[in-house]
């Protein structure tokens, strides 16, 4: 950064599925405070908000946008059907004692869909958001954006800044084995927190010099499970929980909203998971504004981790 440059900030958004609302909270109120970022990097949930605040810089619109998909009643078959399941599986897993076997029967039978591609046989994200991202392109947002998928044929990190906004976003966000694959240019993307829950290092490579990020991922220690799928899901959370550290390594400002009593299939919580990032982000407020002016910057200690925790990324 030269002598008379304005520093460059990013906010950077996780993915969590429900939990992710909690990023219009905190949204909420760097707006309310004119906390603008240069750019915003998204991932999963983190892209579907982060691109629409870029749409329009409204929050107020963001949330029209959410609510009006989360009242769909497919998608409300989601929490539904996980709720049930979980509650009906309590027998059978309550002491593990089928393992592998279990396991495998769990997924082929459960109504989760797990024995399908996806759990919605057509694109339900596609029909939600093409109204507002289907004629959108990158260059003309209002705030520059960056959505972070995971290509399934090369197992790399793409982030994408350019270009058709649409495909890009619902990409993001389609969660494996509930959405399915999206193609793009022949490539199969996927949910970009496969590979990568918080992507800071993509923040610090898009070059910016303040990075804030918003980690809606919970922070959990698990002694006893219910059933098989708590077991399950609780292995693959210890995998993206060790790599989100390593992560929040690059930031300047670490925002963790406490939505830990929240699953990523709570949709219909969306008010009270607002007001958890509202919450913290008021909490940590000062930290957030000397972040925005480039107090405490990691600057050099992010060139450290990036050398030695180096991920394989695509810019798109």
């Amino acid at each position: 950064m030269g002598l008379f440059t304005k520093s460059k900030t990013a906010l950077v958004l996780g993915g969590g599925g429900a939990r992710g609302f909690c990023h219009i909270g905190v949204l909420d109120v760097l707006e309310e405070h004119n906390l603008i970022p240069d750019f915003i990097v998204g991932t999963s949930m983190g892209s579907i908000i982060g691109s629409l605040y870029a749409i329009y810089r409204d929050v107020e619109k963001v949330k029209d946008v959410v609510r009006e998909f989360i009242s769909d009643p497919e998608l409300k078959d989601i929490e539904m059907t996980f709720k049930k399941d979980i509650e009906e599986e309590e027998n059978t897993f309550g002491k593990i004692k089928d393992g592998i076997k279990g396991v495998k029967n769990f997924l082929a039978t459960s109504r989760l869909g797990l024995d399908k591609v996806s759990f919605f046989e057509k694109d339900l994200l596609k029909e939600k958001f093409e109204k507002d991202f289907g004629d959108k392109s990158f260059e003309k947002l209002k705030i520059k954006f960056y959505s972070v998928t995971t290509r399934l044929d090369t197992s790399v990190l793409v982030a994408f800044s350019r270009g058709s906004l649409f495909k890009p976003v619902i990409a993001s966000a389609s969660i494996p084995a509930i959405f399915k694959p999206v193609e793009i240019d022949g490539g199969l993307y996927v949910d970009g927190g496969v590979i990568s829950n918080l992507a800071t290092d993509i923040a610090y490579l898009a070059g910016a010099d303040n990075i804030i990020s918003i980690s809606a991922s919970s922070s959990r220690c698990k002694k006893s499970f219910r059933n098989g799928y708590e077991l399950l899901e609780y292995t693959m959370y210890l995998r993206a929980k060790e790599m989100e550290r390593y992560k929040e390594n690059f930031s300047d400002c670490l925002i963790e909203p406490k939505t830990n009593a929240f699953n990523w299939f709570d949709f219909s919580h969306i008010e009270q998971i607002i007001n958890l990032g509202r919450e913290e982000a008021n909490l940590r407020l000062p930290e957030i504004k000397a972040a925005f002016k480039g107090r405490d910057n990691r600057s050099k200690s992010r060139k450290v981790f990036y050398k030695t925790f180096r991920s394989n990324i695509e810019f798109k």
